[in-house]
């Protein structure tokens, strides 16, 4: 794909205001140090999927050696200590780490929502630049094996890779697959070639003896006997507390996963150490997200944006880029530009992102966003201090996901000036689908020209029943209040039945009958009731269907432009927390709270105001494919199921 050169945007203006509000101006550029003289450096990135921090022998962890490859490996490589995912769950994360940019920018939250031809989820828009992308245009040959779901083909990662393979892989068949790939690419290009390996993830899906080195058989029966669904639902609803030996024993085959990992992940630095290419690679490894272990009461991820679940692991080992730790804290959107810079080519000067190779220790924004259907929330990061607003919607969106095809509705209604019908209310029924329709409101016209109901013709079969206040059928009359029974047959009403009430009935148009189709989204459209077409707008109430406000992409959309002082004419509630990470480090205790905006401390209000300014300038970028732009099928979503993000 060629790309037109980009001008400077105003984003990027924005965003240097933001970094000089979060602690200072970047450091001037250098030459590329990873630049080589034989030309452009052959690349291995691999993820790790739910890997925190401090469970990797490189990062300090030192109760059992999960990671003994990675951490000789990271004796020879820039290793950050401080690293922040721009999301707390793979969907989202892996694309920003990807293409250098956050979810504001790409557009990509949702990994599965309900859409009118199915389960859909969010797609990578072409406009955007993969690694694999980068390096197919510079010549690599790409190659991917991964392993999860939210990353099928298809859904935008995949883009640049020649060979694009996510399958039901554990690190064994990953590390086979790279090595065959390996062994058989042609030598005469350099390669990029990107490991997604998912064993760390619940139910911690390696072989028992594997699962065994640190856990023991009790541990793994936790997540092998019975539904882990349904263990983690029990914990998280407070209906099992697990006992201390429990909870302990989730970390350990936590653990023994990671050092299943890392084993594998020997096998193929040493067959790069034997082939000599180990010591001409850039070598990266990360890890999209972490993972929580009851820290705030829940098991998992995906669920906010506790440091457990963004702090993640991160070292770059290549030639000619000086080993070392750096504190400074980093986003994993630099990824981009760090591992483009460390093969010698030259990143995108407009990427929201630091080239960490060229300015490892620069100030940079350390920006997180997470988008559930309930809310949507960011964090940004000054130093220790970290401010996190969650927007929450106080407008209830129309709960259309319950107008199901099959079930029976009662629709009041008016008539708009085009003749059509427009629903006032809509109630679901428990009445029998195959029941006749029902027509109920003040009759028109007469014997002779005919009568209507509500604008609807009404035709009285032959022999047809009358009952209610009167059994009469001279007692039709115009303007006496009915309730016809019968079928619609090319607009009309054929009336079997027809009920009459009192004088002083209410004459608010109803219509019953079961639902045959709906088109639109929870904004509005058209439903069916039998053949009859009736709108739905955002005035149409919903009775006995629960509220339920949700928070869809357009919102966040329109919360990234107007900043937390323009969320309440949006009809957003914002709450501000802010965590000294220092005196606080589990966040335990915001140190603040507010649901203002402009108020707090000075601390809070600077932070809240350059986290507006962070969200513009990536906002500024958007290069969003459609909402629920991508259909998942029957097997994909089996996939997802596996992993706990469908039910």
């Amino acid at each position: 794909m060629t790309r037109a050169p980009r001008t400077r945007s105003p984003a990027v203006a924005l965003l240097l205001a933001a970094l000089a509000a979060c602690g200072g101006e970047p450091a001037p550029g250098a030459d590329a140090p990873g630049a080589a003289d034989d030309g452009p450096r052959s690349v291995l990135l691999i993820c790790l999927d739910t890997v925190r921090a401090d469970h990797l022998g490189f990062m300090g962890y030192d109760r059992r050696p999960t990671t003994p490859a990675l951490d000789a490996l990271a004796e020879g490589a820039l290793v950050f200590d401080d690293v922040t995912a721009a999301a707390c769950w793979t969907k989202p994360s892996v694309p920003s780490f990807m293409t250098g940019s956050f979810p504001a920018t790409h557009g990509v939250y949702e990994g599965s929502s309900k859409a009118a031809e199915g389960m859909a989820t969010d797609v990578l828009d072409e406009r955007s630049t993969t690694l694999a992308e980068a390096f197919a245009e510079a010549g690599y040959a790409t190659a991917g094996f991964l392993r999860n779901g939210q990353l099928a083909p298809g859904f935008g990662l995949d883009q640049g890779f020649e060979l694009y393979d996510n399958g039901s892989h554990d690190a064994s068949d990953i590390a086979d697959l790279a090595l065959d790939w390996l062994g058989t690419r042609d030598r005469d290009r350099p390669f990029f070639l990107y490991l997604h390996i998912l064993d760390a993830h619940w139910p911690f899906d390696v072989p028992d003896d594997a699962a065994l080195r640190f856990a023991d058989a009790a541990d793994l029966a936790l997540v092998r006997d019975g539904d882990w669904h349904d263990l983690m639902d029990d914990v998280h609803d407070g209906e099992r507390e697990l006992t201390p030996d429990e909870a302990e024993g989730i970390l350990d085959l936590y653990d023994s996963s990671l050092r299943y990992v890392d084993d594998h992940l020997a096998r193929v630095f040493d067959a790069l150490r034997e082939e000599g290419l180990l010591d001409e690679l850039v070598v990266s490894v990360v890890a999209d997200h972490g993972e929580e272990f009851l820290e705030h009461g829940r098991y998992g991820h995906g669920h906010g944006l506790y440091e457990n679940l963004t702090r993640v692991g991160w070292l770059l080992r290549a030639p000619g880029v000086p080993a070392g730790r750096h504190e400074a804290p980093v986003s994993l959107v630099d990824l981009h530009p760090s591992v483009l810079s460390a093969a010698g080519l030259e990143p995108d000067g407009e990427l929201l992102a630091v080239d960490r190779v060229r300015r490892p220790d620069a100030p940079g924004v350390i920006f997180a966003e997470h988008k559930s259907p309930s809310h949507y929330e960011q964090s940004l990061r000054d130093g220790s201090w970290k401010l996190v607003r969650e927007f929450r919607n106080t407008v209830p969106p129309l709960p259309t996901d319950a107008l199901e095809p099959g079930t029976r509705w009662e629709a009041e209604f008016t008539r708009t000036p085009d003749g059509g019908l427009l629903a006032t209310q809509l109630k679901p029924r428990d009445d029998p689908p195959l029941d006749p329709m029902e027509l109920r409101g003040a009759l028109a016209g007469d014997a002779e020209a005919g009568w209507s109901v509500a604008g609807v013709p009404l035709v009285l079969a032959e022999g047809f029943e009358v009952y209610g206040e009167a059994e009469d059928p001279s007692a039709l009359a115009p303007g006496r209040i009915v309730k016809a029974k019968g079928d619609l047959v090319d607009g009309r009403l054929v009336a079997e039945r027809i009920k009459l009430y009192a004088d002083d009935e209410d004459d608010t148009p109803e219509l019953r009958g079961p639902l045959t189709s709906w088109e639109g989204d929870d904004r509005g459209g058209t439903l069916r009731l039998g053949p009859l077409a009736i709108a739905v707008d955002g005035e149409t109430r919903f009775k006995d269907v629960p509220d339920k406000p949700q928070v869809q992409r357009r919102h966040v959309e329109a919360l990234l432009a107007a900043g937390a002082p323009g969320a309440e004419a949006l009809g957003f509630t914002v709450r501000l927390e802010l965590f000294d990470l220092a005196a606080d480090p589990a966040e335990a205790t915001p140190v603040e709270t507010s649901e203002d905006p402009a108020a707090g401390s000075d601390r809070l209000r600077a932070l809240s105001a350059s986290l507006d300014r962070v969200a513009a300038a990536a906002a500024g970028r958007s290069v969003w494919a459609a909402e629920g732009a991508g259909l998942l099928d029957e097997a994909l979503l089996e996939d997802l199921r596996a992993l706990g993000y469908v039910r």
